[in-house]
């Protein structure tokens, strides 16, 4: 973890988990400068957050990521690129 420079996170929808996201890292392309790459090719590390989303609060899962994140060595001001892609939604970027 401590080497992981680029950090690709998996973030389930209110329905499922991120059992059936996380295989896409082995066939996922993207486009880079023009070129095909696999996500595998471009993340040093992939993490998963799987919460659950009908009996606990949006405010409490948001705490417990932010926690877990932590726990990992991404608190605030990290300086690593962090990846986050959730059901629901496309990518974003987080500091």
């Amino acid at each position: 973890m401590a080497q992981a420079q680029r950090i690709l996170l998996y973030i389930h929808g209110i329905f499922g988990d991120t059992e059936s996201m996380v295989p896409s890292i082995q066939t996922a392309k993207v486009q880079v400068n023009g070129q095909e790459r696999s996500l595998r090719d471009i993340y040093d590390l992939v993490l998963a957050f799987d919460y659950d989303s009908l009996n606990t609060d949006i405010p409490t899962t948001a705490r417990r990521l932010g926690q877990q994140l932590e726990r990992v060595g991404l608190e605030a001001n990290h300086s690593k690129e962090l990846h986050v892609v959730a059901q629901g939604f496309t990518c974003a970027t987080l500091g």
